[in-house]
């Protein structure tokens, strides 16, 4: 990959910091930029942060850095795209031309818009392969055969909960589906389910069958184990190298001391 100047815009989470220290890893001359209202780190700060998104702005951005290449990173939450004070009207008018607010189609919507700009997006997987979920268990705590049924039972019905755009995690127990992610986000759909399900629960993450790894990456953390965790308890399965397990090593240490079962699946042979 052969780029001088990206542009990185950071949503939510660790991934931007991780991006933009690997993208510097390689020499690439990394500007990195936020919004006001997201939650960062104090130490992952993004160098500009924007009041609202803005389609203009972003180009503005791009012209003054001179650079074509971008890079979308992190988490945006999904309710962002209801609260209009946060959203400029050159974006606010593109998505009201739009026939449902479904994350892939606003998404695309505008992918396809800043690409007619002569944007070129750069996937955030291609600075961290480091990070795909391997396959197979990777605590101490493994899943038992009613674990193992209910994560064979749920990895379909997963897909096809996040190919329909509903949301891409499932916490179930015993065949009973307790709770499926919407707009509230993984550990707010977890807190539900292990509420529900009295812990011990399995929680699935997949990617959509035909996911858009350029705006959109299916991400673990250290905070989805402590939610899990800290409700109770019970395992995590997460789609194989089509997912990210974010510092694999503070993870696993994390859920070995709270007991949590971390296991990397594969929807072909699970």
């Amino acid at each position: 990959m052969f780029i001088k100047k990206l542009l990185l815009v950071a949503g939510e989470g660790s991934i931007p910091a991780i991006v933009y220290q690997n993208a510097r890893e390689k020499n690439i001359d990394v500007n990195w930029v936020g919004f006001r209202f997201l939650n960062y780190n104090q130490s992952e700060v993004p160098h500009h942060l924007m009041d609202e998104f803005s389609i203009n702005t972003l180009l503005q951005f791009m012209r003054t850095y001179q650079t074509n290449y971008l890079c979308l990173s992190g988490k945006i939450p999904r309710s962002c795209l209801f609260q209009e004070n946060l959203i400029h009207n050159d974006l606010k008018q593109f998505i009201n031309q739009l026939s449902s607010f479904r994350d892939d189609q606003v998404l695309n919507a505008i992918f396809q818009e800043l690409k007619q700009q002569g944007i070129q997006f750069i996937s955030p997987v291609e600075f961290l392969r480091g990070h795909l979920t391997p396959l197979g268990n990777l605590t101490r705590r493994v899943p038992n055969e009613n674990e193992w049924e209910d994560i064979h039972y749920g990895l379909e019905i997963a897909k096809y909960l996040a190919d329909n755009e509903i949301g891409q995690t499932l916490v179930i127990k015993r065949k009973a589906i307790l709770a499926v992610e919407a707009a509230e986000g993984t550990n707010e759909a977890i807190k539900r389910g292990a509420l529900i399900g009295k812990g011990n629960v399995v929680v699935i993450k997949v990617a959509r069958t035909q996911q858009n790894f350029l705006i959109d990456v299916p991400t673990i953390g250290a905070q989805t184990i402590q939610t899990l965790g800290y409700h109770g308890g019970g395992i995590i399965a997460i789609e194989h190298e089509k997912t990210l397990l974010i510092q694999r090593d503070e993870v696993v240490e994390t859920a070995n001391e709270l007991e949590v079962g971390v296991v990397g699946v594969s929807i072909a042979n699970p």
